[in-house]
């Protein structure tokens, strides 16, 4: 018989550091907003193939995930930025006013912080800074601007 194959390689470091990150984030996500993930198969892919391996996208993707199980779709115009702590709190990043303004110049209207990054208090011209407290304000807020208003059993 032929020899068996090669054993699957297992993730690099990095690689299996972030899918750990991911994964707490789901949990914290599932405890600390209501929205059940952990129950799920799990699928996280970024357009382009880029690399998603920076806290500042925890936001993102944590409303990205809850919009995706609640059938609530993330309005066109929103952009989000910021770290996930393992207690559901948003912390701010490095060079929120960059992102903010990088945001703006790409055409979003309404950005998504921490609410104590200074940035809140001072949006650039023609953007709306939201802060958020946590997850859970996060989710609220998915809730509330969704341009569909759906809710999904938890069960």
């Amino acid at each position: 018989p032929p020899p068996p194959p090669p054993p699957t390689p297992p993730p690099s470091s990095n690689r299996r550091q972030r899918q750990m990150c991911i994964r707490d984030r789901l949990a914290v996500l599932d405890r600390r907003s209501g929205v059940d993930l952990l129950a799920r198969d799990v699928y996280v892919n970024a357009v382009g193939g880029v690399r998603v391996g920076e806290p500042g996208a925890d936001l993102a993707l944590a409303l990205a995930l809850a919009s995706s199980r609640l059938d609530a779709p993330l309005p066109e115009d929103v952009a989000a930025c910021g770290e996930v702590g393992l207690g559901g709190e948003i912390r701010r990043v490095a060079r929120t006013d960059l992102r903010v303004r990088e945001a703006a110049r790409l055409g979003f209207r309404r950005v998504l912080l921490p609410e104590a990054a200074p940035e809140v208090s001072r949006p650039p011209a023609g953007v709306e800074a939201i802060g958020l407290r946590d997850v859970a304000g996060a989710v609220r807020w998915l809730r509330a601007s969704s341009p569909v208003h759906t809710r999904v059993d938890n069960g």
